[in-house]
């Protein structure tokens, strides 16, 4: 799982520290908790990792997930 961030139209350095916590054909609880200092990440209500911040998380404006997935719902809290 690759965690990244693009300032100003250039992408940073990729952090990918963390096994891959999806078996295929299983569905899975994905979470994005953005706190002070990093996004902290769950999978099915579990932390998998954190994404220390680059930029302030304010001004976060989007989120890009690929790969061969099927999305099923989002909610923005």
């Amino acid at each position: 799982v690759v965690r990244n961030a693009l300032i100003g139209g250039v992408w940073g350095k990729e952090e990918r520290k963390g096994k891959i916590p999806f078996e295929k054909d299983k569905i899975f609880d994905l979470q994005f908790h953005n706190e002070d200092s990093a996004i902290q990440i769950l999978v099915n209500g579990e932390e998998f990792t954190t994404f220390s911040h680059r930029a302030q998380p304010n001004n976060i404006m989007g989120v890009q997930i690929q790969g061969d997935l099927e999305i099923s719902g989002i909610q923005i809290q």
